[in-house]
């Protein structure tokens, strides 16, 4: 899904989860919630990434965010033909000085997701 929402190859993409040492919170999986939950919190660090993402692009490319259009992977100025794609803005926001300091340091986002409702997606499996 993150693959083909910020058009990322599959390959370079790493998946940590329950793990403390290198995530904040990892409660694991129970049954069959993942999809629902972890699913919704992946789209939702997804759109933080394209949005913190446009505003990196827009710095970069001199232009203003709200002209900054994202797809396939890409960064354009809406109109024209210059782009930069999602890994070189991923690379350059961890540039040490020279970003404005309303960016913040590195493109990068996070998801979490509260099931406010159970599901029961294991009548699908009976399905």
């Amino acid at each position: 899904m993150v693959s083909d929402w910020l058009g990322v190859p599959a390959d370079k993409i790493r998946l940590v989860q329950a793990d403390t040492d290198e995530v904040a919170i990892g409660r694991g999986t129970y049954a069959s919630r993942s999809m629902m939950v972890g699913g919704s919190a992946l789209r939702a660090a997804s759109d933080e990434v394209i949005e913190r993402g446009k505003r990196f692009a827009a710095h970069f490319l001199e232009a203003d965010a709200a002209d900054i259009t994202f797809a396939d992977g890409n960064f354009t100025i809406a109109g024209t033909d210059r782009t930069m794609p999602l890994e070189q803005i991923a690379q350059m926001s961890f540039i040490p000085v020279g970003l404005p300091p309303e960016l913040g340091v590195a493109l990068q986002g996070a998801g979490a997701v509260s099931a406010d409702v159970p599901s029961f997606p294991n009548v699908c499996h009976i399905c």
